[in-house]
């Protein structure tokens, strides 16, 4: 469960280890030989980047990745709940919850090592490992986030707790006392301004080029569109 997300923050797919220090070229080509996993659900939260398009392929492909661990753990689960009972559904509610808070915490802590100035997303990111590595770890949060909210919705008929987060930003407060990057935007995509909508046209056409308030097109486009 979450394999591959355990392997970034501490197995060897950790972008900062010297033989993930690849050129670009290489995770241009890592990334168009990883096939996007089609999760059998329909996702309730999007993660917008702002300046997605000035991202490395390096962080491009870790986008992929991280997004297909989720989509492949959700999917196992969701498919393995109908012989589940109520309490069974209960106990391996509170070990994904546990899981998940785990993981959000480690990337968390990594990035606090880094050390990074506060106000480096408000820029396009800049060819630094570390930088690249920060926007990882906050991919990674924000989708984490997003799949506990998808886990509560799958199942919330059977979870009984009235303290149960409403939104991702809510939850990843939750867990690290602390306000997520405005950068970073996690929004349900039924909610939408009018301005909203209008982008998603100009995305759908052209997902990587600038748009309105370089608000660049949600996860599910870009994984289904690489460039």
């Amino acid at each position: 469960m979450l394999d591959t997300i355990k392997n970034i923050l501490n197995g060897d797919q950790y972008p900062l280890l010297k033989s993930n220090l690849q050129e670009g070229h290489v995770y241009r080509q890592f990334l168009e030989d990883t096939t996007s996993i089609v999760p059998n659900f329909a996702p309730i939260y999007k993660v917008d980047f702002k300046n997605i398009e000035h991202h490395t392929y390096k962080v491009r492909y870790y986008f992929r990745i991280i997004t297909n661990d989720i989509y492949t753990t959700l999917n196992h689960i969701f498919t393995q709940s109908a012989n589940k009972s109520v309490l069974q559904v209960q106990y391996q509610h509170q070990n994904f919850k546990q899981l998940v808070e785990e993981y959000i915490y480690n990337f968390h802590s990594k990035l606090q090592s880094l050390h990074l100035p506060t106000d480096f997303l408000q820029a396009p990111p800049k060819e630094i490992e570390q930088e690249k590595f920060a926007i990882i770890a906050y991919y990674a949060i924000a989708s984490l986030a997003t799949a506990y909210l998808q886990y509560i919705n799958h199942f919330r008929r059977h979870l009984t707790n009235k303290d149960l987060p409403t939104t991702p930003q809510e939850f990843i407060f939750d867990t690290l006392q602390t306000e997520f990057p405005k950068e970073i935007i996690i929004k349900d995509p039924d909610v939408q301004t009018p301005t909203e909508n209008a982008q998603t046209v100009i995305y759908n056409t052209n997902n990587f080029n600038k748009g309105v308030d370089n608000v660049i097109t949600s996860v599910d486009t870009f994984n289904s569109n690489p460039k």
